[in-house]
């Protein structure tokens, strides 16, 4: 997918609900910034943000 580049290497996964679904681990603060700015300048509604501790891969991180 040409976004995921764009979103810092996010994985996207297209929900059968219609949503999407951003997972990936963000090297920092200022990572998390830059793909948020980048959500919001191309119109996206930011439906919910989760985090997971460091070392743990889960399903459901950053959702639009």
């Amino acid at each position: 997918d040409h976004w995921s580049s764009l979103l810092d290497g996010l994985t996207i996964a297209h929900e059968a609900d219609g949503t999407t679904t951003l997972t990936g681990p963000l090297a920092d603060q200022a990572r998390l910034h830059g793909v948020l700015t980048r959500l919001r300048d191309i119109g996206v509604t930011l439906i919910e943000l989760r985090s997971a501790a460091v070392g743990t891969a889960r399903a459901g991180g950053p959702t639009t």
